[in-house]
């Protein structure tokens, strides 16, 4: 939603609309809550009034307008998600809640969202920590709804050194995209051009992705590729926890052939591993 703007001092009032005991909800226990004078909360409701945020038609109850409400949770939920953000990067309590406070104030919809989606997937990571391994359904039905951005490797399925990188992994462009829907998701892996010189010619030479085959339940099955992306079910991933509890990650693995098409046509077998 769009939020009205306002001061940190407007907003303490609005904030006490929904944070104080319902006899406490007028100017005077407004202004006793905050340690300010009356004058200066009555100032305020009159302009939270103006704003659309507050009903005083009855001046000694006033109260939240449909909007007003509204505007005070969506602070409120941006605060606390705020608070947890910074003591989650080592803040003590009153400075996480001073920074929030004013960053809730501050920050654009786009970087709530994100922050929201960082939680989102640090929660997840925290409810399937005990889990030796699971699906890509079980940790899409983990988060919300929504479109997660994350990274991956393309490693090497018959290359002697282990843990190498797949040649194929040129020809995708980081991040690729999770999208979550009632529990259930989809990878979506965006192809690109793979530049390179042919050993035969010297000349520069241009190849691409041309098919992606995946191995699930003892069979083959080909990705859906529409235009320069791939997409692939949530749910045909394996996943395990790797890492302690301090630096935490999910890994997601499926094993791919995966088409080049270009200076000539080559077949690669790899493993795609997603991170998150």
């Amino acid at each position: 939603m769009e939020l009205v703007k306002m001061d940190p001092f407007h907003l303490r009032v609005l904030l006490c609309f929904i944070n104080n005991a319902e006899n406490r909800r007028n100017v005077s226990g407004i202004s006793r809550a905050l340690g300010e004078t009356v004058k200066r909360v009555s100032r305020a409701a009159i302009d939270l009034e103006e704003m659309g945020l507050v009903d005083r038609k009855e001046r000694l109850h006033p109260r939240l307008t449909e909007k007003g409400l509204k505007t005070a949770e969506e602070y409120a939920h941006r605060i606390n998600l705020l608070q947890k953000h910074y003591l989650g990067e080592g803040a003590d309590m009153e400075t996480a809640l001073y920074e929030a406070f004013h960053a809730a104030l501050n920050h654009r919809e786009s970087t709530i969202k994100n922050i929201e989606k960082a939680a989102a997937l640090q929660e997840a990571r925290e409810t399937l920590q005990k889990s030796s391994s699971f699906d890509g359904n079980v940790l899409c039905e983990n988060l919300p709804d929504g479109t997660y951005h994350l990274p991956f490797v393309l490693y090497s399925e018959k290359m002697k050194d282990e843990g190498m990188i797949s040649p194929g992994y040129r020809g995708f462009a980081q991040p690729c995209e999770l999208s979550v829907c009632d529990g259930k998701g989809t990878f979506m892996f965006r192809t690109q051009k793979i530049e390179g010189i042919s050993p035969a010619e010297g000349l520069n030479v241009s190849s691409a992705v041309s098919s992606v085959k995946y191995s699930y339940l003892g069979g083959v099955q080909e990705a859906e590729i529409r235009g320069d992306i791939i997409l692939i079910r949530a749910g045909v991933f394996s996943f395990f926890v790797a890492g302690s509890a301090g630096c935490m990650l999910l890994h997601g693995s499926l094993q791919m052939k995966i088409g080049i098409k270009g200076e000539k046509n080559n077949n690669l077998d790899a493993v795609m591993t997603v991170m998150l």
